[in-house]
């Protein structure tokens, strides 16, 4: 097979993608690793246990969120990782339900730290009729985003913990009584 972005990305193999929503999760990973703190999705979603993960799809885009509504078909929920810079405490969490389209958010409310922003890339996924029911912004709060490939001293000690949240999260989301 001839690498493709598509295949190199998982989505060729997503058993979702042509099941239709069935209650399937898939979390996605954003972000630059070559940007200090701003690779935190990738390291906190590559240490996720893998029985924890078992029948969620997971996607690291990277920085290639244009790629978003790929991730999105045929799944009904979506966490999407994503460091955020809203001023809070580096490592802080914000979760942000962000399934309504009608109330879409703006770039200052969601904190995204890319030129076009998640909330453009969502309205898409929403006008091209694959966004999930469900749709949650799992934001962790950098303050170190310059040209490096590790995170900054301050987040790295808290990686376990923002594991443990993100964790948490995909095991209520997996719940059948939430997903039905």
């Amino acid at each position: 097979m001839i690498p493709t972005l598509e295949t190199d990305l998982g989505f060729a193999t997503c058993p979702h993608r042509s099941a239709g929503r069935s209650g399937a999760v898939v979390v996605i990973a954003m972000g630059n690793t070559l940007r200090g703190d701003d690779g935190i999705a990738q390291t906190v979603c590559s240490s996720l246990h893998p029985a924890l993960v078992d029948g969620v799809c997971r996607f690291d885009l990277g920085t290639y969120s244009n790629l978003l509504t790929l991730c999105f078909a045929g799944h009904e929920t979506a966490i999407l990782v994503d460091a955020v810079n809203t001023g809070k405490k580096t490592g802080s969490i914000s979760i942000l339900d962000i399934s309504d389209p009608a109330a879409d958010c703006s770039v200052p409310e969601i904190g995204s730290t890319h030129g076009f922003s998640l909330a453009h890339e969502l309205q898409i996924a929403s006008r091209a009729g694959c966004r999930p029911a469900t749709t949650i912004l799992f934001g962790i709060e950098v303050s170190d985003t310059s040209w490096r490939q590790s995170l900054s001293d301050e987040l790295k000690i808290q990686v376990p913990d923002l594991v443990h949240q993100l964790s948490s999260l995909i095991n209520s989301l997996k719940s059948p009584c939430l997903l039905q």
